[in-house]
């Protein structure tokens, strides 16, 4: 029989003794950390709940969140109000309004660079079909390109224009947007606004048979080309470019085709009308401007923007809705009444609140050109607020006259009224 005590000596009891109880302990110490791993989550969480708890409470109580719009609010102009002593004074939080146009104006073209020797020549009032094509082959003879400024109205009326405006674009010129019945934008209400820019548009998808997208709005005589509200439709419609003017008007009378050659330059634009006497100017201005080594480019060219986009039409073309323009936004006054402010909308509703208050006669029309009666009514608003007494609607007398604080006509003196 086997001693006892020499079996509890044998190596290999002892050492299946020291594992197991190695392993007894490993199993223990395994307890141990999955019970520190419990206790320590439950106490996180609820750290955190008491955290949570403490910020709700703070906040005024179960107050529900308000929906978020991922683009974002538009924002208000805001006031800070200036620190009185060590005191720090609260900053206003800026409140979001419903979607409106932004306050932003495109560029206003009159130049293109002056690098290399290179010149737009513009045609506007393009409505006489065999006055353009003559100017169009002349153009093609001399490997000039042109950009052609449209009246919407002429081209839906004429066939033979429209055939003419496809030709056009077969040779690579440009079309833009000379509006619909050439018209004052300015005067006109939002809606007619739109109309006049957007159907002419819409003519020219006619004219050509595809989603022709321009670039460029010419407006009528020059007027108003800075004026705020046309520019908030054109940055809405997204792809215009800018506003576009030019650096020699040659249809001047005065501006003979000697005066057109002394004052070649490059990066020159200029504007042309679809008459015979802009058809005899070009017969020697542009073969001209190409033995002195101009390139006679378009628009977009010579401004450095690719071509006009073009897309598959779909549906009729004068079936196409007008965008409504969004809200108008006039927040930033800048001075009417000076050499660049006589015309623009801006101006019409100034008129509108002078009507109002009883400087300007009630039965005078708010047309938004600034002029005499517009500059007397100013004036006495502005003498009776205290205010200099110039005539010209700067920051602080818009200010004044749009606020609640503007008082109505105390005076006998009305303008406009005789």
């Amino acid at each position: 029989m086997e001693n006892k005590k020499d079996s509890a000596k044998d190596p290999r009891r002892v050492i299946a003794r020291v594992e197991a109880k190695r392993q007894a302990k490993a199993k223990q110490e395994e307890k141990k950390r999955r019970m520190l791993t419990i206790y320590g989550a439950a106490g996180f969480a609820l750290l955190v709940a008491v955290i949570v708890l403490i910020v709700v409470l703070s906040s005024g109580g179960n107050k529900t969140p308000e929906p978020v719009d991922p683009a974002g609010p538009v924002v208000t102009d805001t006031v800070t109000t200036e620190p009185t002593g060590d005191e720090q004074q609260p900053t206003p939080t800026p409140t979001a309004e419903p979607e409106a146009q932004p306050e932003v104006y495109l560029p206003i073209v009159t130049k293109g660079p002056t690098t290399g020797k290179r010149i737009a020549i513009t045609i506007q009032k393009a409505h006489d079909a065999n006055t353009l094509n003559e100017i169009m082959t002349l153009a093609e003879t001399s490997k000039a390109s042109l950009t052609l400024f449209v009246t919407g109205t002429a081209v839906v009326q004429t066939d033979e224009l429209r055939v003419a405006l496809r030709r056009a674009n077969d040779l690579n010129f440009e079309l833009e947007n000379f509006t619909y019945d050439n018209y004052k934008l300015y005067s006109l209400s939002a809606e007619d606004m739109a109309f006049q820019i957007f159907q002419t548009q819409k003519a020219v998808n006619l004219a050509l048979g595809v989603d022709y997208e321009m670039h460029f709005l010419r407006i009528y005589e020059g007027m108003a080309e800075n004026d705020l509200r046309t520019h908030q439709y054109l940055v809405q419609l997204g792809n215009y470019k800018g506003i576009a003017s030019f650096t020699v008007d040659g249809s001047e009378k005065a501006q003979t085709v000697k005066k057109l050659k002394s004052g070649l330059k490059s990066g020159n634009i200029y504007a042309f009308d679809s008459t015979a006497d802009s058809v005899a100017k070009l017969k020697e201005f542009i073969p001209y401007a190409v033995s002195q080594g101009y390139q006679l480019v378009t628009l977009n060219d010579l401004l450095g923007y690719e071509k006009n986009e073009v897309a598959a039409l779909e549906g009729d073309a004068m079936d196409e809705l007008i965008p409504e323009p969004l809200p108008y936004v006039y927040k930033n006054y800048v001075m009417l009444g000076g050499k660049e402010r006589t015309r623009g909308y801006a101006v019409l509703l100034l008129q509108q609140r002078l009507i109002d208050l009883g400087y300007l006669a009630a039965e005078a029309k708010a047309d938004g050109f600034y002029g005499p009666n517009t500059k007397l009514a100013v004036q006495l608003f502005q003498q009776q607020m205290g205010l200099a007494t110039d005539g010209l609607a700067g920051v602080k007398t818009q200010e004044m006259l749009f606020s609640d604080a503007a008082e109505p006509n105390r005076g006998t003196r009305v303008a406009g009224k005789s």
